[in-house]
């Protein structure tokens, strides 16, 4: 979208639309690099989750749009939901291990700082057990992969409050702590709907390790103006990890 995108142009709908256009359009000759909206074509002709992974390098900016899960758009005739597994096309997947592609460029020209993505690949993790053999690594550990925390000021995150995840900013860091502007949760238990308390601005020091998943920004639910929720697939991961 960047490149039909004029700086300082107040987005609105229809600018998005008519940079969705111009891209589709732009795609269909051969040689063209794609971005983020063909990873999501993708996740729905293949009716599975796919979760784009982009390495902890670069524009840390552009690494919080490329680096999430993505699930398949929801299509009645073919019964197909996100997260379900599709057996019938050969395809196993849920949002707790879904397809890997990774992001990763063929240039050797670039600092780690202006590192910059010019195509992907299918990524197959590994480790390496206490004897010594390669093992798959679950698609589900890597939904929790959080940048160390000289990287996270300015990110969305979730993090870990009581045995419960919050959703909010980080507008510090000091060494492994990291100072996080949170929202309140609605009610109890593990509903996924959070509110900006008017009165206060909930911010705390919380240790590194208590980010649970870096997040897209909560968006607003449909029955609440100032009432919000975390992604459902992200949530869901989140929340069974704790569970677990």
């Amino acid at each position: 979208m960047a490149p039909v995108y004029i700086p300082d142009e107040r987005i609105t709908d229809q600018i998005i639309r008519s940079a969705y256009e111009a891209e589709v359009m732009k795609i269909t000759k051969a040689g063209v690099y794609m971005g983020i909206w063909q990873v999501c074509a993708v996740s729905s002709i293949l009716k599975s989750p796919v979760f784009s992974v982009h390495p902890q390098t670069g524009n840390p900016i552009v690494r919080f749009d490329l680096h999430r899960l993505i699930l398949p758009r929801l299509h009645s005739a073919l019964k197909v939901t996100p997260g379900c597994q599709h057996d019938d096309q050969g395809i196993s997947a849920t949002p707790n291990n879904p397809l890997v592609i990774m992001w990763t460029t063929t240039r050797q020209d670039m600092t780690k700082e202006h590192w910059i993505a010019n195509h992907f690949v299918v990524a197959v993790p590994e480790t390496t057990d206490s004897v010594g053999k390669q093992s798959a690594r679950p698609m589900s550990d890597q939904m929790f992969d959080v940048p160390p925390p000289g990287e996270c000021k300015g990110l969305w995150v979730l993090v870990q409050y009581e045995r419960k995840p919050y959703p909010g900013v980080v507008v510090e860091v000091d060494g492994e702590e990291v100072y996080v502007d949170c929202m309140n949760a609605v009610g109890k238990g593990f509903t996924n709907t959070f509110f900006w308390p008017k009165t206060y601005q909930d911010l705390c020091w919380y240790d590194h390790d208590k980010i649970l998943a870096v997040i897209p920004q909560p968006v607003r639910t449909s029955n609440a103006a100032d009432q919000f929720s975390v992604d459902e697939a992200i949530w869901r991961a989140v929340v069974g990890k704790l569970k677990a």
